[in-house]
């Protein structure tokens, strides 16, 4: 978009001749104009967790079992359960993301979950068990389908959140210890007992068969009411797993280990390779979806993303999508490793977490300004023969660190005028520098939260969380009984009207 460019140059070098004492000025502007902007160059998408959203059909709140929160997770009173919000009610409410100018909505993932985990649902979608169908709790295929086919119609992709990491936690070790346990105390033994070192096989058809009870460090134990529980059924052979014990997230656990006990799948084996390629092409063409995020996509091993992403790719392509925009989760603000997910890894697109911070930097601070500087200064690290900074999604809260009204609010002292003028500070920002924005519901109903990824999941339909009928709201008051969608608010109006002029002037 040719008007954001523009903005964010003169943004920029306002910057630059505020703390420069020479300003620098662009010589080479034919090479500037031949890069390659990527899939995503073009759009602004609003992401949506589906639980939280809009409960178009209570009739399955429960997810058709009943029982309540001990078998169905459901309890709209608590922000760790269920909720209700269905992809009925998200298609209700299309209408209200198209008008905001939204061209793409990124949904939390809609599989099957493990609906229940310690004291916590999984509303969220990160715990799934069958990653054939939809959740009960969301709705049925048919829904879905409706519900893609309708965005479709309003001019809007569907982006759908998908995990290969980890499935929900099914798999304890034998012995009950869950601490990790390293490959140079523990190495991985064939089934013969053979010690092998994993990092020569990974993608190699050659790669060793392993058995459950000699091949890893934690001899791996599934109930009998879980033997089955998982869907495609490779899911279900427990030597699909790394069996290591608990993450510490850092070293070769960040590889090898169980994310918060989740089962840490086997992605260096071939039918890991084949088998997860073969569900997410699946979805492209049963479901007629658009993209993907890819969650927790730093914690898996780069040669698994070399196989698997250009093949995806090629299902859509051959569906009949040559856009088909696919985006990484990697949780680091260093600019210059996550572009090795693009260079080395296949990866189209990669989560700007460097803009999120140095963009947050600035608008929280009046003396932080340099920071955009240090943003532009390493867009060349994104520079691909298919994509560069243009074709990044960028965003300045989520579901996981917190709200953006959040930060400011407590950099602010909780004096709201300057948390408004800060949040509308913050979306100029985000709407008009290079990349693709993203926005998390919410934040343009001027959510806060408390802190946190449980607190920054509101509904917005009328919640029964007393919390949250209560908690102030940037432009607005609190929200009480009501919908979020009967308020009006300055950043959301703010917002329209920022992309209806870029629209004006692509």
């Amino acid at each position: 978009m040719k008007l954001r460019v523009v903005l964010a140059s003169v943004v920029c070098s306002f910057i630059l001749v505020s703390n420069l004492a020479t300003p620098v000025v662009a010589t080479d502007a034919p090479t500037f104009k031949s890069i390659v902007r990527g899939d995503l160059a073009d759009d602004s998408v609003y992401f949506v967790m589906t639980d939280r959203f809009e409960n178009g059909k209570p009739e399955n709140d429960e997810a058709y079992v009943g029982g309540g929160i001990f078998r169905s997770g459901y309890d709209p009173t608590s922000i760790s359960y269920w909720h209700g919000g269905d992809f009925v009610g998200l298609s209700k409410r299309l209408e209200y993301i198209r008008d905001l100018g939204f061209t793409s909505i990124w949904i939390t993932p809609p599989v099957v979950n493990n609906w229940i985990q310690g004291d916590s649902g999984a509303y969220h979608g990160y715990w799934g068990t069958d990653f054939t169908t939809i959740d009960p709790h969301l709705g049925t295929e048919t829904e879905f389908k409706d519900f893609v086919a309708k965005a479709h119609k309003l001019g809007m992709k569907v982006i759908v959140d998908i995990v290969v990491n980890h499935t929900g936690d099914v798999i304890s070790p034998k012995i009950g210890m869950y601490s990790y346990r390293s490959i140079s105390d523990f190495p991985y033994r064939t089934a013969t007992g053979q010690i092998f070192d994993v990092t020569k096989y990974a993608g190699k058809n050659n790669f060793p068969k392993l058995d459950s009870k000699r091949s890893f460090p934690y001899e791996p134990f599934v109930s009998t009411a879980n033997k089955s529980v998982k869907k495609p059924n490779w899911l279900n052979d427990v030597t699909n797993y790394h069996n290591r014990g608990d993450s510490t997230f850092s070293g070769e656990s960040s590889y090898y280990g169980d994310f918060f006990g989740l089962d840490d799948v086997f992605t260096e084996k071939p039918v890991v390779v084949k088998g997860w390629t073969k569900v997410w092409s699946d979805w492209i063409t049963k479901f007629n979806i658009d993209g993907y995020r890819i969650d927790t996509a730093k914690h898996v091993n780069p040669e698994f993303w070399v196989d698997f992403l250009p093949k995806v790719k090629k299902t859509a392509v051959d569906a009949g999508k040559k856009e088909f925009p696919i985006f990484g989760e990697v949780a680091d603000g260093d600019p210059a490793y996550l572009a090795t997910f693009l260079a080395e890894q296949e990866f189209p697109s990669i989560l700007d977490f460097n803009f999120q911070s140095k963009a947050m930097s600035f608008v929280r601070s009046q003396y932080q300004a340099y920071r955009m500087i240090e943003l532009f200064n390493a867009d060349d690290y994104w520079t691909t023969a298919t994509t560069s900074a243009y074709g990044q999604p960028t965003f300045l809260g989520n579901h996981d660190m917190g709200r953006v009204g959040y930060f400011l609010h407590t950099d602010m002292y909780g004096d709201m005028n300057l948390t408004l003028k800060r949040s509308l500070l913050g979306n100029e920002v985000l709407f008009f520098s290079r990349g693709a924005p993203v926005l998390y519901y919410g934040d343009e109903k001027g959510m806060i939260g408390t802190g946190g990824d449980k607190a920054a999941r509101q509904n917005m339909f009328p919640t029964q969380v007393e919390d949250w009928k209560q908690e102030p709201r940037i432009g607005s008051t609190p929200i009480g009984n009501r919908s979020a969608f009967e308020v009006k608010n300055p950043l959301e109006e703010q917002i329209t009207g920022i992309q209806a002029l870029i629209r004006e002037n692509p």
